[in-house]
C-alpha cells in the first residue's frame, strides 16, 4: 500500500516535519524514506539516516509511505502516561553464533543451553524456555566468547522464521538465528511484559525483515524498533493477566492430550477385542473376535469414488460450493470457507457423483491422507478429487466405518499404499482393497456410540481452547496498546 500525505506549505517550513517523522516512524514502519515536494523540487529524506536527494517537481509537500498503515501503528494511540522508546533504550541487544561443529570438545557432553529458532518454535503456549535440543560445553563458551544470556532476558528469533520469542529461565547461549535482549533496568522494565509485546508485534517484525532466500530481521532495524514503556506496575499487571490465560490454555492442552491418549487406547481395545468376547482368531491385521468377519472395503460399500477432477471457476454471490481438503475442520466441512461455484457447474458435478450424502464417509486421499469422518451435513456442496466418498452398505455402520479407517492397524495398510513422489496420494483401487474387521451391526453401533462420547469430549475441549485463544488475542490487543487500562492495587 502507498499513502500520500499532501501539505501545502510555504518554502522552508517542512524541515521540522521531516525531523518529526524520522523520530515518529524510524524502526516503526516498513519504509525507508519520505518524499517531499517543495521549492519546485522533490526531496527524498531517508528516515533511518543517510543523505537526501531531490529533483524538480511542483510546490506541494507530499509524503510517500510505502507498506505502512498509519492507523494501525500510530504511536500516539498509546496512553499519554506511556513513554515511547527504542528497543535499544531498554535492552542490550546481543547476536548469537554457532561454535564449530568440527570441534568435538565444543559439543560432546555439553551442558550449556544453545537455543535456536527451532527450540523456540516448540514452545507453543509456554513463553519461557529453560532447555535446548543441543547444548555446548563451557570450553566453547570460553573460547568463542559467546554471550550467556542471564535469567529473565528475552530471546527473539530473527531468522527463518522471524518472531518467536521467549523468556529465558536458565542462563543460555543462542545461534545466529536469534537475538538476545538483556534487560538494562529491572526497576523500569519487566521482561515478561515485553515477551508478550514482541509476540503481539510478530507480523510487524516479519514485515520489517529482508532477504531473498530467507527472511531476516537485522540488528539495526531491531535496535530502532519502537516499543511502549508503561509504568512498571502496569507492565507487571498486564503480564500477570496474560500469563493467567496462558495457564488456562496449558491446562486445556493437557486435558486434550490425556483424552486423545485415552481415545487411542479405547479404539485399540474396542476395534480389536470388541465388547464381551471370549473367543478370538488370528488374522493378517492381528487378533479379532472369532465371530467377526474380515472383508475388503469394496465388499461392504455400495459406492467408492472421489470428487471432481477439474476445478470450476469461482462464482460470487452463489449458494453452491465445492470443498477441498483445506475446508475440512474436525469432523465436518467448514462451509463458509468453501469456494462458491455456479449452479450449472454444481448440477454437472452432482450428475457425476461428486455430491456427498448424509451418512457417507469422507476420506482425504491426496496430500493430507487419512482425515476421515461420517458426513452428517446437508448442504449444496460438491467435492474435489482430493476427497473420496465412501457409501457403506447396510451391513456397515457409517460411524464404525469412519472409526475403523482411523484405527492404527488399518491406517498402516492405507499408508503402505501411498503413491507419488511430490503429492502423496491413495488411489481409489487401493482404497477399495483395504481390509477391515466387521463385527455384527449392533456391536458396530455400540462401539461407535462409546467412541462418540469421547470424541464429543475432545471437541468440547478443543472448542474451549479456541475460545481461550480468542480471549488472549483480544486481551493482547487491548492491554498491550493501552486501549484498555488495567486496575492497579492501591
Amino acid at each position: 500500500m502507498t499513502i500520500f500525505l499532501v501539505f501545502r506549505q510555504p518554502n522552508g517550513i517542512y524541515a521540522s516535519l521531516i525531523a518529526h517523522l524520522r523520530a515518529l516512524v524510524s524502526g516503526f514502519c516498513l519504509f525507508d524514506f519520505v518524499m517531499v515536494l517543495a521549492n519546485a523540487r522533490i526531496h527524498y529524506y531517508p528516515l533511518l539516516g543517510g543523505q537526501q536527494t531531490s529533483y524538480t517537481r511542483g510546490k506541494t509537500i507530499v509524503i510517500k509511505m510505502d507498506g505502512y498503515n498509519l492507523k494501525q501503528t500510530n504511536i500516539n494511540s498509546f496512553p499519554k502516561e506511556w513513554k515511547i522508546k527504542r528497543v535499544s533504550d531498554l535492552f542490550k541487544i546481543e547476536t548469537g553464533t554457532t561454535p564449530s561443529t568440527k570441534r568435538v570438545e565444543y559439543w560432546k557432553n555439553g551442558n550449556v543451553n544453545w537455543i535456536t529458532p527451532t527450540d523456540l518454535s516448540r514452545l507453543h503456549v509456554k513463553k519461557a524456555i529453560n532447555n535446548s535440543e543441543r547444548k555446548i560445553t563451557y570450553k566453547a563458551l570460553k573460547d568463542i566468547n559467546l554471550t550467556l544470556l542471564p535469567k529473565n532476558s528475552l530471546i527473539l528469533s530473527t531468522r527463518a522464521p522471524v518472531g518467536y520469542v521467549a523468556l529465558v529461565e536458565e542462563p543460555s547461549t543462542f545461534n545466529q538465528g536469534c537475538k538476545g535482549l538483556i534487560n538494562k533496568n529491572n526497576e523500569k522494565v519487566f521482561s515478561e511484559f515485553y515477551c508478550y509485546y514482541f509476540l503481539y508485534q510478530k507480523q510487524r517484525l516479519q514485515s520489517l525483515s529482508g532477504g531473498s532466500t530467507f527472511k531476516e530481521l537485522s540488528k539495526p532495524l531491531l535496535t530502532k524498533f519502537h516499543i511502549p514503556l508503561p509504568p512498571l506496575p502496569e507492565q507487571k499487571k498486564i503480564a500477570e493477566i496474560l500469563s493467567t490465560v496462558d495457564q488456562a490454555i496449558e491446562k486445556v492442552d493437557e486435558a486434550i492430550k490425556k483424552t486423545e491418549r485415552f481415545k487411542k487406547a479405547l479404539m485399540q481395545q474396542l476395534l480389536t477385542k470388541g465388547i464381551g468376547h471370549k473367543e478370538f482368531k488370528k488374522t493378517k491385521i492381528g487378533v479379532i473376535p472369532k465371530c467377526w468377519e474380515f472383508k475388503t472395503l469394496n465388499e461392504v460399500c455400495s459406492y467408492i469414488t472421489d470428487g471432481s477432477h477439474f476445478s470450476p471457476k469461482e462464482a460470487k454471490n452463489s449458494d453452491y460450493r465445492i470443498a477441498t481438503v483445506a475446508n475440512i475442520k474436525g469432523n465436518q466441512i467448514d462451509i463458509g470457507s468453501c469456494k462458491t461455484i455456479s449452479k450449472e457447474d454444481y448440477n454437472a458435478l452432482v450428475k457425476n457423483g461428486c455430491k456427498p450424502q448424509p451418512g457417507d464417509v469422507l476420506f482425504t486421499k491426496d496430500g493430507t491422507v487419512g482425515l476421515t469422518f461420517c458426513y452428517k451435513q446437508n448442504e449444496t456442496i460438491v467435492l474435489l478429487s482430493s476427497i473420496a466418498i465412501i457409501r457403506p452398505k447396510n451391513e456397515l455402520y457409517p460411524d464404525y466405518c469412519a472409526n475403523i479407517l482411523k484405527a492404527p492397524f488399518v491406517f498402516r495398510q492405507i499408508l503402505s499404499n501411498k503413491r507419488g513422489t511430490g503429492l502423496r496420494r491413495i488411489i481409489l483401487q487401493d482404497l477399495k482393497r483395504i481390509r477391515i474387521p466387521l463385527p455384527p451391526l449392533q456391536e458396530q453401533k455400540k462401539i461407535s456410540n462409546i467412541l462418540s462420547i469421547v470424541t464429543s469430549k475432545l471437541e468440547l475441549l478443543k472448542d474451549r481452547r479456541s475460545k481461550l485463544e480468542n480471549i488472549k488475542k483480544a486481551l493482547m490487543n487491548d492491554l498491550l496498546t493501552g486501549k484498555k487500562r488495567v486496575k492497579l492495587e492501591a
